[in-house]
């Protein structure tokens, strides 16, 4: 669990929130993770720019494919499936034959 990031049920709001530190923290960990890592020069690709970084993620997140769907949609269709697949509270799985 990334330190920072809240996810919740608020009244009828499902809130996602991530400080931009944390999310600048997160990039950064997940660049200098890479086996073979994006460089620039030759040097580690590296967030200068919170907010502008923030506003490029926000931008890719909605992102529309030829099908409309984009990379926000397609991590609730996969927790969709999650709740699915172990059974969670809230399906209803019609009548039992």
């Amino acid at each position: 669990m990334i330190e920072g990031l809240n996810v919740a049920l608020e009244d009828d709001l499902v809130r996602i929130e991530l400080p931009l530190p944390v999310l600048k923290q997160a990039a950064d960990i997940y660049y200098s993770q890479q086996e073979d890592p994006l460089q620039i020069d030759s040097k580690p690709i590296e967030v200068s720019n919170e907010r502008e970084f923030a506003e490029s993620v926000i931008r890719r997140l909605c992102d529309e494919e030829e099908d409309g769907s984009t990379l926000v949609t397609r991590m609730f269709d996969k927790a969709f499936d999650s709740v699915v697949e172990q059974g969670d509270d809230g399906i209803d799985w019609g009548d039992e034959m």
